[in-house]
């Protein structure tokens, strides 16, 4: 996480270099008159100084007065999903006040984490943790998942606060606890009771549902084995990844890599494809394939050309290296083939 620490005053500053001895990686921005080098010593106006913390960091601490801060980040508010966390202490360290993006920002967590450290008091208002309710946006940030939409996580967040009944549908492994509020289904008794579903629901899996849920949240748990001709561009490579999907249901958001053999490390096509996806591409050892592949219906021709008689379906299950299943076995698309492993996962 990248940290600004801002502070005007001597006070403000003993205290900011407190909070540098907690978090080495943190920058002090300090008012010229009461600061030190190697610190920043700011000569201009603290807003435009902050306007290049609010673009850059992660989370900017300010050890001042809250309204001096209100004003200062005002002119720089985009959005939840894109401005850093703000905290706002006193000089004392008594208060550590969560202002902006406490959620998805991750700046309720930090308040917590500094109140620990200096002893102090997080205030936190965000209403699911007042009320000691799931939030499904620090949810989603915490496992991982994909937000399906903003607009929606809102409408599902004043159903969990203002205590409607609610929903839970997932193919995962629930670990957290859910108050009578919720009621639970797996993904079979979801897709049975959908059409007649008065609750708002919660949707976490990387299937793609015919009626759309209140909000679904992604898990980021399929590893696509891929292998290809030599020279395959990405438009074919891009429009066989999504026959497979549409095949298997699954939503493209859900990819969590492409895994390949190692005699593809340098395949355009799939370099390409990864990027346009932002996924990860996974390079397995030729050595590491020959280990499993007896366990796949292999190919002569594959290995008199590169040594190893299967390709996709080894590299997705060596690539993912985790718990689960093919929801696709080793299949042609026009020169391209691909396997599709299903990471199992848990909701924590």
């Amino acid at each position: 996480m990248s940290i600004s620490i801002f502070s005007v005053t001597k006070g403000g500053y003993q205290l900011s270099k407190q909070l540098k001895a907690f978090y080495p990686s943190a920058e002090l921005y300090v008012s010229a008159k009461v600061g030190q080098a190697p610190d920043h010593l700011m000569d201009g106006t603290l807003k435009d100084c902050v306007q290049v913390a609010f673009k850059r960091d992660s989370a900017i601490i300010f050890v001042m007065a809250t309204g001096i801060v209100v004003r200062s980040i005002a002119p720089y508010l985009q959005h939840k999903t894109e401005d850093p966390a703000v905290l706002v202490i006193d000089e004392k360290g008594d208060y550590i006040i969560s202002l902006l993006s406490g959620h998805i920002g991750g700046g309720n967590a930090l308040a917590l984490d500094v109140a620990q450290k200096l002893g102090g008091q997080a205030v936190v208002t965000t209403s699911s943790d007042v009320q000691h309710k799931i939030a499904v946006d620090v949810l989603a940030v915490k496992n991982g998942f994909v937000i399906d939409s903003i607009h929606q996580a809102k409408v599902m967040a004043s159903a969990i606060v203002n205590g409607e009944p609610l929903v839970l549908a997932t193919d995962g492994k629930v670990q957290i606890d859910l108050d009578a509020q919720w009621r639970q289904l797996d993904m079979t008794e979801f897709q049975k009771a959908l059409s007649g579903m008065e609750s708002a629901v919660l949707l976490i899996s990387n299937r793609v549902c015919n009626i759309p849920p209140t909000l679904q949240l992604i898990p980021k748990n399929l590893v696509l084995g891929v292998g290809c001709r030599r020279d395959t561009p990405k438009e074919h490579l891009m429009a066989a990844v999504e026959k497979a999907l549409k095949e298997c249901g699954r939503d493209r958001r859900s990819i969590r890599m492409i895994a390949t053999v190692d005699v593809k490390a340098d395949e355009k096509g799939l370099v390409e494809t990864a990027e346009a996806l932002d996924v990860p591409l996974e390079i397995i050892e030729r050595t590491r394939i020959k280990v499993i592949e007896n366990q796949f219906v292999g190919s002569d021709f594959v290995e008199k050309t590169i040594g190893v008689r299967a390709v996709c379906e080894p590299a997705a299950q060596l690539g993912s290296g985790k718990s689960g299943r093919f929801i696709m076995e080793k299949t042609p698309f026009d020169g391209i083939t691909i396997a599709i492993w299903e990471e199992e996962y848990e909701i924590r």
